[in-house]
């Protein structure tokens, strides 16, 4: 059970719902900054009220912003230095891009994410 920030190793500066079919929650997906500029993707199972351990990205990471899509899929933000793009988990956390995807810009953390 989580009880405070310093379970999460910072605090939650992004949140995203995988909703199930019966409209209750089912995970918190979170962007928990730890120490800037590092950020790292990390997730609640509300049905088990558990913090899944550590973070679900790789070290090399810095997990900017996120958005939760209807199928399950997560897309985050990179914002590491000069390898910035969008990333995308399966519902399991797993990464399913092998890399950075480049945008026109560096992605920002500023809740621009949406997916549908």
């Amino acid at each position: 059970m989580m009880n405070n920030n310093i379970d999460l190793t910072g605090y939650a500066s992004r949140i995203g719902f995988l909703i199930d079919t019966m409209d209750a929650v089912e995970i918190t997906w979170m962007v928990t900054p730890t120490a800037f500029p590092k950020s790292d993707l990390r997730a609640y199972d509300m049905v088990s009220s558990a913090l899944w351990a550590g973070p679900l990205n790789p070290s090399t990471e810095v997990i900017g912003d996120l958005a939760v899509c209807p199928g399950g899929e997560i897309v985050v933000a990179d914002t590491t230095m000069n390898a910035s793009g969008l990333r995308v988990y399966n519902s399991e956390a797993a990464e399913v891009t092998t890399a950075a995807v480049a945008i026109a810009k560096p992605p920002l953390s500023t809740h621009g994410i949406i997916c549908y």
